[in-house]
């Protein structure tokens, strides 16, 4: 069992090609299942001649879980030893950088431990670094990103090499399961610590990994759905590569970039595959440093129309503050002016208590409370006034905040199953640009509850067990909207 599962990793680490790139290899070790599954293989691997020296088992403390953590580092350092691997750790501070950056705990813990494991690289002299990735991470990674929305890009799933600031990320346990992994460490009589936090389904990934994931696999018939997964990504890898070779060709008759200006010839753009053009838009907008998260395939239809003039428009809002216009027949994308960007700026807050009025920018906004005995939700939706909702006034609490968009606002929409930013759920939905100018947050204590006049959000939302509604209703002050 062990040997094959090494042979199995060995094989995928020679078709792929992971370890390649010149310089010693920094392994990252957590010291859970995957990280020590990926440390004995990499000393397996050692000793067959497939990864170059040294090898630098590299651990990062997120100062979360307290003695817990400390544990798994020590843990860390002493499988280290065990395989004769020199051990690197560094600590960082997830939960002030979150705060100071409006991320996620996830996401922060993610680019602070990236971060981290380049620093060792550095400072060890190793070109590349080994993460413990495996086919089910594949898969949690693909269903996150169908339910939010993606192309085929995200259809790739995780990469095997991910190059990054001259640093290679490399995955060698993409090809196997979870279950092999933690069955290969049995057999092999190796022991792994567990996070707890791992189980906690507030969190989106966790919810994905114990809940929704299995509940899809029941559905499905033959081969584990992970396998299954997998195989559609190394095919959307595939297609991508091929794509990315036609945009190469193209990209130095196709593109100019100045140091305000990135430029596209249509005539060049418009003789590519609708994909390539695609891949095309998107290498020129990270060009010009338009950040590319927050743009959504609308964004690119509408530049794909630009180029054809088709007649919707000659100038376009991008995210990050950026603009692209078509001019003498190049698309042209730089940072919008100030006169450029319209969007309305609120100076402060405002406090919504239960039956109470108050005046926010040019809005006038009332609440009631309903008895829901008597109330027709199903009456209310067919003919809601988008700038009137119905909540739960039990959830809501004593009073509601009202506000501007901030950047980073996330809320779970009603009937989704994960959280948005706010600013994408908007391009999603294709709200236009006069309705997303004047958007207003209402929240309570627990984050946002309504992003008006677009969706409420699932948090407060009326069911069969609500006994009263909280009905808020947003008009004009000059009595137009």
């Amino acid at each position: 069992m062990a040997s094959a599962f090494v042979q199995r990793v060995a094989g995928f680490v020679r078709e792929q090609g992971l370890f390649a790139h010149p310089g010693g290899v920094v392994v990252a070790t957590s010291g859970g299942a995957d990280s020590m599954a990926l440390t004995a293989v990499m000393n397996r691997l050692r000793g067959m001649a497939l990864v170059r020296l040294p090898l630098v088992a590299a651990h990062v403390h997120h100062g979360l879980r307290g003695r817990d953590a400390d544990a798994d580092e020590a843990f860390a350092a002493d499988m280290a030893r065990r395989f004769d691997m020199r051990f690197v750790r560094r600590a960082v501070d997830v939960r002030s950088y979150a705060g100071r950056h409006r991320l996620s705990i996830e996401t922060a813990g993610r680019q602070l431990r990236r971060a981290a494991l380049a620093e060792i690289a550095a400072e060890t002299g190793c070109r590349t670094v080994a993460t413990g990735h495996h086919m089910d991470d594949n898969a949690e990674t693909l269903i996150q990103r169908l339910a939010r929305g993606t192309g085929y890009r995200g259809l790739c799933g995780i990469r095997p090499i991910v190059d990054f600031n001259g640093l290679r990320f490399v995955r060698p346990l993409l090809c196997v399961r979870r279950a092999q992994i933690e069955a290969y460490l049995r057999h092999a009589g190796l022991s792994w610590r567990t996070d707890v936090t791992n189980a906690d389904c507030r969190f989106r990934r966790n919810f994905i990994r114990h809940r929704l994931l299995p509940e899809i696999a029941r559905g499905s018939s033959g081969r584990p759905l992970t396998e299954s997964l997998f195989d559609l990504s190394r095919a959307a890898q595939r297609l991508s590569w091929v794509i990315g070779e036609a945009v190469d060709a193209a990209w130095s008759r196709a593109v100019e970039v100045g140091p305000d200006t990135v430029s596209i010839d249509v005539r060049v753009m418009t003789s590519l595959s609708p994909p390539a053009r695609v891949e095309l838009i998107r290498r020129a907008l990270s060009a010009a440093g338009c950040g590319l998260r927050a743009v959504t395939s609308g964004h690119y239809e509408r530049l794909v129309a630009l180029a054809d003039d088709d007649g919707r428009g000659r100038q376009m809002d991008l995210p990050g503050r950026f603009t692209a216009r078509r001019e003498h027949g190049r698309v042209m994308i730089q940072p919008a002016t100030d006169d450029e960007i319209r969007t309305t700026k609120y100076e402060r807050q405002a406090t919504l208590c239960t039956g109470g009025r108050v005046r926010f920018g040019p809005f006038v906004i009332e609440s009631r409370l309903l008895d829901a005995e008597g109330a027709d939700l199903a009456a209310f939706r067919r003919g809601k006034d988008p700038r009137v909702e119905w909540f739960d006034a039990d959830a809501v609490g004593q009073a509601l905040v009202v506000r501007g968009r901030k950047p980073g606002d996330r809320f779970m929409p009603l009937g989704g199953l994960l959280a948005k930013k706010v600013g994408k759920f908007l391009t999603d939905q294709k709200v236009p640009a006069d309705v997303r100018r004047q958007v207003l947050v209402f929240e309570n204590q627990g984050g946002i509850l309504w992003v008006c006049p677009v969706r409420m959000s699932e948090a407060a939302k009326v069911t069969g067990r609500t006994r009263r509604i909280l009905e808020v209703r947003v008009s004009s002050a000059t009595g137009q909207v």
